[in-house]
C-alpha cells in the first residue's frame, strides 16, 4: 500500500487569490501506525481530523519522530480565528479522498508567515494532545513557498490522500 498526501493553499486578500501553493506531506511514524493498526490490526481510526499550521518563526525542520506532544523543529501557528480546521471529505472516488467541496478556512489576526501545515486528530488550537498524521513544509512540490500573510487575509487548504 503507497499512500501520498499533497496539500493545496490558496490564498486571498480582499477576495482575490493571491498564491496557490501545493505540497507533499510527510507521514509521521505515529500517522503510519495509526493507519495501519486501524486498517490491518482493528485499531481505533478517529472520526475526525484537523488541519493546522506551522509559523516560520524558529521553524528548522521535521523529524517522522515529530508529535503533537513533541515537536522541536517546529511552532504552531495559532494566531487566526476559532480553533483547528475540520478536515471533512468527500466521498472516495479514483483511489483518493479529498476536501475540495469543503476546503479548510483560515482567517487571519495578525501578520504572519505560515512555513508549512499539518493534520492531527486534535482540533485544540495550540494543544499537545491527538496523533499528529502528517506535515507538509509549504512549496516542496516545486511551486510558491512560504505565505506571508496580513490582518484580513484568508487562506484554504485542500488535503488529498492518494493510494
Amino acid at each position: 500500500m503507497m499512500h501520498k498526501g499533497f496539500f493545496t493553499i490558496k490564498q486571498y486578500r480582499a477576495g482575490k487569490l493571491l498564491k496557490t501553493v501545493r505540497s507533499k506531506n510527510g507521514i509521521t511514524n505515529e500517522g503510519a501506525a495509526l493507519v495501519l493498526d486501524g486498517i490491518f490490526n482493528g485499531g481505533a481510526i478517529p472520526a475526525n481530523f484537523y488541519i493546522g499550521l506551522i509559523d516560520t518563526t524558529g521553524f528548522t525542520s521535521f523529524s517522522i519522530s515529530d508529535t503533537m506532544s513533541s515537536h522541536s523543529g517546529w511552532t504552531e501557528f495559532t494566531d487566526y480565528s476559532g480553533n483547528r480546521k475540520a478536515y471533512n471529505t468527500d466521498p472516495t472516488a479514483n483511489r483518493s479522498i479529498k476536501n475540495s467541496s469543503s476546503p479548510a478556512f483560515f482567517s487571519f489576526n495578525s501578520l504572519a508567515i505560515i512555513e508549512a501545515i499539518f493534520i492531527t486528530t486534535d482540533e485544540t488550537k495550540g494543544g499537545s494532545a491527538g496523533t499528529l498524521l502528517a506535515t507538509s513544509l509549504l512549496g516542496n512540490d516545486g511551486d510558491g513557498g512560504s505565505l506571508n500573510l496580513v490582518v484580513g487575509d484568508e487562506i484554504t487548504v485542500e488535503y488529498e490522500i492518494l493510494y
